[in-house]
């Protein structure tokens, strides 16, 4: 409701009332939004969201009026004096987060609706609580033990990296998050008529193990495949290098086996956070280019926000099973 009605209207008066007149305005409707947003991460209202992640796009992404009154309104006023037809581009939000959280978050299209994707509203509120680093009140696991034995701290940021990296914090595991990202592939590809194997055991490795990629995409000329796997990090580390060294690893595990049956092999790697890897984002153009033109951008656009709901929802569910497990 914000990103369709409210924006529009406000937007036409920041851009037709001098600042002065409109900065009252303005400033309420940036602390409503804020509002809005901590009483969906956290209905309680005791989770306090940090003002610099409410306006940053490695955060909420939303629009800072109060803070481009002068820009929005000197903009417009120019399009106006000079009869110009071309509608004025000013960005409304800042970058100021830290870099390494902000690039491990980037992709932020499980926050827009889609009708063939869903979550559920608990899901949805958690993974936004995820990509703020916070962990809600009501979902609070500081003082609580890992089965590891790590005790988690007041830090959330820490908490969580550690809640997605270690192997005995979740019952839901890295292969139900793994599972989840691979069968919406398969599902998506599957709805725009490409023909897809699970798990094929076509393919001879030089090594004698017994090894198959997640995915085989049964395309003209040559058959695609992937091996699909989601990376933990650390605020600390560079998730970029960390996602290069894994597809560099499954290029070397299954990429001459692949082309020695005449196909094409893609490591599909991202982040638990969300953030695609460069051979990840090549698939799924190559993959666009084995259907019907028109429906390129069409495919390439669901296949980005299913992938994208599909590891929210894997996040999610992580926190959400963890305090289940810590009650218990």
């Amino acid at each position: 409701i914000l990103r369709i009605c409210g924006h529009p209207r406000i937007m036409y008066h920041c851009a037709t009332t001098p600042p002065r007149f409109m900065r009252p305005v303005a400033d309420y409707f940036d602390t409503a939004v804020k509002m809005e947003y901590e009483r969906l991460v956290d209905p309680s209202g005791r989770t306090h969201i940090p003002d610099h992640l409410v306006h940053d796009t490695g955060g909420l992404g939303a629009p800072h009026y109060s803070a481009y009154l002068n820009e929005i309104f000197g903009a417009f006023e120019r399009m106006s004096l000079e009869n110009d037809k071309t509608v004025p581009r000013v960005p409304l939000t800042t970058t100021n987060g830290n870099t390494t959280t902000a690039r491990a978050q980037l992709d932020a299209q499980w926050m827009f609706y889609e009708a063939t994707e869903d979550m559920t509203p608990a899901q949805f509120c958690n993974a936004l609580a995820i990509r703020l680093n916070l962990i809600p009140r009501h979902l609070q696991l500081f003082g609580t033990k890992c089965n590891c034995g790590y005790v988690y701290t007041i830090d959330d940021a820490k908490s969580l990296d550690h809640l997605f990296s270690c192997a005995r914090s979740s019952p839901v595991s890295f292969t139900t998050r793994h599972n989840l990202v691979r069968d919406t592939i398969i599902r998506v590809a599957r709805n725009f008529g490409i023909t897809c194997s699970k798990e094929p055991t076509c393919f001879t490795y030089s090594s004698g193990r017994h090894r198959r990629p997640d995915i085989l995409f049964h395309t003209e000329p040559s058959q695609i495949a992937i091996d699909v796997s989601l990376v933990s990090n650390n605020i600390e580390s560079d998730i970029v290098e960390d996602i290069k060294s894994v597809e560099k690893e499954k290029q070397q595990a299954h990429k001459v086996a692949v082309e020695n049956s005449n196909g094409r092999f893609f490591p599909f790697v991202m982040a638990t956070r969300g953030l695609l890897g460069i051979d990840a984002t090549n698939l799924i153009r190559t993959l666009a280019g084995a259907i019907q033109p028109y429906q390129q951008l069409t495919f390439r656009r669901r296949l980005l926000h299913a992938v994208a709901v599909a590891a929210a929802k894997g996040r999610s569910d992580t926190l959400a099973a963890t305090l289940r497990q810590q009650m218990w």
